[in-house]
């Protein structure tokens, strides 16, 4: 049996006419004026959304790999925009800012 290959999806944002990868943040980007540039994950969770090792991985795999590619020099803080905000635990720390849904709806 045949194996289909998915195409691969490249996302691309032009920002003061440097082209940026980028390279799996599929979310939302948001570069600041401050010279820092948060990346956004958004999950649903019926509770609090828990970090586990592997997601921590991917995510500081995610973030490395957006300032390789873009040999980006501004200061990157991961922002987790979640439905009740994200557990606490020993893998919790990578998220330097949170959105809650009641954020988005006040």
């Amino acid at each position: 049996m045949e194996s289909k290959r998915e195409p691969e999806m490249r996302f691309w944002m032009t920002l003061y006419g440097k082209n940026i990868d980028l390279a799996g943040i599929e979310d939302l980007l948001i570069d600041r004026r401050d010279k820092v540039i948060n990346i956004c994950e958004m999950k649903y969770s019926s509770d609090e959304y828990e970090i586990d090792k592997s997601y921590d991985g991917d995510l500081r795999n995610k973030i490395k790999r957006f300032r390789d590619l873009n040999n980006c020099r501004k200061s990157i803080q991961l922002t987790m925009i979640t439905t009740y905000g994200v557990k606490k635990n020993k893998y919790s720390n990578i998220v330097g800012n949170q959105v809650v849904l009641d954020d988005l709806f006040c």
